[in-house]
């Protein structure tokens, strides 16, 4: 009896975390404040300020890992990559970027950049 307690108490602590996890996934895929806090950062806009693309979006995010820091904030390793509209009348030198970041998520619901690192991922059409 025991072991069937101990099992469904595992079960039901796996599909909360799974549930976090979706949930978690849904903010980072359609917030655009993260989004917009990368895509501002100096770190991109210093990896993209050669290439002939503008108007620059993520196109893509994996959670690489999630590691809480204490009992309200959780730290997110991601991988992205961002897709810009090469402009015609600049020398062609990619419009995609893709790289690493590192968010701290605070309980407040605040959050902060760490770790930014990229490169051009596209150089030809």
């Amino acid at each position: 009896m025991e072991e069937r307690k101990a099992i469904t108490v595992r079960k039901a602590a796996i599909q909360a975390v799974n549930d976090a996890f979706n949930a978690l996934g849904d903010v980072l895929f359609n917030d655009d404040e993260v989004h917009n806090a990368l895509l501002d950062s100096d770190t991109f806009c210093a990896l993209v300020a050669d290439t002939n693309a503008s108007d620059w979006h993520i196109d893509q995010l994996y959670f690489d890992s999630i590691k809480s820091v204490n009992v309200s904030d959780v730290l997110v390793s991601l991988t992205w990559v961002a897709a810009g509209v090469p402009q015609q009348d600049r020398v062609y030198c990619g419009h995609k970027a893709g790289g690493t970041v590192v968010i701290l998520f605070k309980g407040d619901g605040s959050f902060e950049l760490h770790e930014l690192a990229g490169d051009i991922l596209d150089y030809s059409e």
